[in-house]
């Protein structure tokens, strides 16, 4: 979504809403910028929603349908995704 400041400047956001992704595309989203499980458990809350939105919009949604093909060791990485997610976002579904 693309907004107008008051001062005239453009910013470009994108809100999540517990509707709108499940549990399982927002890992794939932060899995497709960033594999790396320890840089991953680092992440804030904030940085978590920066990396699937990145993500997401490098790949949309055909790449959170593919993640498991084009992530190496997806199966591992996914589970623990979910749970570093699941505590930064309790009300998320899968």
């Amino acid at each position: 979504m693309i907004t107008r400041a008051r001062n005239g400047k453009m910013l470009k956001f994108l809100t999540i809403k517990t509707t709108g992704f499940t549990l399982t595309e927002i890992c794939d989203g932060i899995l497709l910028r960033q594999d790396d499980l320890d840089e991953i458990k680092k992440m804030t809350r904030k940085k978590m929603i920066e990396t699937f939105k990145q993500g997401f919009l490098d790949s949309g949604f055909y790449g959170l349908e593919c993640a498991g093909e084009r992530i190496t060791d997806y199966d591992n990485k996914i589970e623990t995704v979910k749970k570093l997610v699941s505590t930064q976002f309790p009300n998320l579904d899968d």
